[in-house]
């Protein structure tokens, strides 16, 4: 019962902001999930729903939507949905007081705050 891969996305661009870093088994395991999220987050509008699950396969895929950044796991199916969920919540909190000003910088690259999955 875990949390297997974790992304911070800006919305409504999608950009990628930072991700876990997974080992190449779990990029394998985890490939068509990951795909399945950047469509979530493609999809998502301002009024979509802030936090939903999706059962996906084995997994379940999490996402927080504040202050226009989607926080997304991929969890075991056997993981809580109140953990992931406060799990997200923390990383927002500790994402936004850490790059509030930087994340609506219009020429930000992709994985510009990568350094963030290393706290």
């Amino acid at each position: 019962m875990s949390i297997r891969s974790t992304s911070i996305s800006r919305l409504p661009d999608g950009l990628p902001l930072a991700a876990s870093v997974d080992d190449a088994q779990a990029e394998t395991d985890l490939a068509e999930y990951k795909r399945q999220i950047k469509l979530i987050i493609r999809k998502l509008t301002p009024t979509s729903e802030p936090r939903a699950s999706i059962e996906s396969g084995p997994y379940y895929i999490h996402y927080l939507v504040e202050n226009n950044i989607c926080y997304t796991v991929i969890t075991d199916r056997s993981l809580p949905r109140k953990v992931a969920f406060g799990y997200m919540q923390d990383l927002a909190s500790e994402f936004y007081s850490q790059f509030a000003q930087e994340m609506e910088n219009p020429r930000l690259r992709a994985y510009a705050f990568v350094q963030f999955g290393t706290i």
